[in-house]
């Protein structure tokens, strides 16, 4: 029998991308999903591609960066469902640009909706999750290992995202409540994936034929297994756990190839 059979999930940020993909699979092994984003159209349209699926599933959409939605959100969850045991905090939003180019919302805009939108989630979610002991991921990035050049918001971000992480996971021990964090590398995305860029308007992430994305349905697997096994650190790609190991046994070398591989990561935008 799946470990999910039955457990209710509620997926921030799962509209599209490795949110929706994540929905599928864990649908596929009898979980109860919650699917939640922004966008009302594109939310309905991924939960109608579930459901065709046979997924069971509602949706709620919402804005994670505001506290009062959380709270909204999640007796939501409660009402219908009546639990919660696990949390992934998938909501994200990237934006490229440097420091002294980027505008001051940008950072705002992204904190909020990284940053704060998995406190406030966490927030609401614990007295819930205690009952069920069941658990919360994180989703971080590469960038929440190492800072990169040109992404200054995006990886301040989910540095604080994998710092959260940690700090949780000795807080909540004795809840028996699991945390983890996943550090997903390069992914495919939508082609229509949504970006802030410097000057505070939204883009779309173009995609480049000169850097090897990891496969979606690969990250997909490697999280699922990730809880399924409850690992507190999960790397959905060799890339992601390279970075690990070498920043933390060999800093000097990994800020070398930074440093030389600079362009080529400030022209990923």
């Amino acid at each position: 029998m799946s470990n999910f059979k039955d457990k209710v999930v509620f997926i921030s940020g799962s509209s599209q991308g490795i949110g929706k993909a994540v929905a599928m699979e864990l649908g596929l092994l009898g979980a109860k999903l919650v699917l939640n984003g922004r966008n009302e159209k594109k939310l309905e349209s991924a939960a109608e591609e579930l459901k065709t699926a046979g997924v069971e599933l509602i949706t709620i959409p919402g804005d994670v960066s505001s506290y009062n939605e959380c709270k909204r959100m999640m007796d939501e969850v409660i009402e219908h469902y009546g639990k919660l045991d696990w949390l992934i905090n998938n909501a994200g939003m990237s934006g490229g640009g440097k420091l002294e180019h980027t505008h001051g919302d940008v950072y705002e805009r992204i904190f909020g909706i990284n940053v704060l939108g998995s406190i406030y989630l966490s927030h609401y979610s614990i007295p819930h999750l205690r009952k069920t002991k069941g658990g919360i991921l994180f989703i971080s990035s590469v960038a929440g290992m190492i800072g990169l050049p040109s992404y200054t918001a995006y990886s301040a971000s989910k540095r604080a995202v994998t710092a959260l992480a940690e700090s949780l996971r000795i807080e909540l021990h004795d809840d028996n409540i699991f945390v983890g964090v996943n550090f997903p590398g390069f992914t495919e995305n939508d082609p229509q994936k949504a970006i802030y860029k410097a000057d505070g308007s939204m883009g779309v992430l173009e995609k480049r034929s000169d850097v090897k994305a990891n496969p979606l349905l690969k990250t997909v697997s490697r999280i699922v297994t990730q809880m399924r096994k409850k690992r507190f650190y999960g790397y959905s790609s060799a890339q992601g756990w390279f970075v690990r190991l070498g920043s933390r046994l060999f800093p000097g070398i990994v800020h070398l190839g930074l440093k030389a591989n600079r362009k080529k990561i400030m022209d990923m935008q």
